[in-house]
């Protein structure tokens, strides 16, 4: 089950960058977003994993210390995509 997760959160990540033209990319962790919440020491190897996949194919990461609350803001051409990323 965890490389269908990694998989499908590394394609998802590729196709959003892809509509902006973009190769850098921040991951955070949000367990706020899901009903189900994995195992902390799961969800940060997966985060730690998509990192380094990403990089092998050329993309620029950076990875917020896991399990941080931050307050950030972000403002996000278009409509809201947070939907894709809600279930993975």
């Amino acid at each position: 089950r965890s490389a269908k997760v990694l998989t499908k959160f590394i394609k998802n990540i590729k196709w959003l960058s892809g509509k902006f033209d973009s190769k850098s990319v921040v991951l955070h962790s949000f367990n706020h977003l899901s009903g189900s919440k994995a195992p902390a020491d799961f969800a940060e190897g997966l985060i730690q994993e998509a990192r380094d996949r990403l990089e092998r194919s050329g993309y620029s990461v950076t990875v917020t210390p896991f399990g941080y609350l931050n307050e950030w803001k972000l403002h996000v051409a278009g409509e809201s995509l947070a939907k894709v990323f809600k279930e993975i």
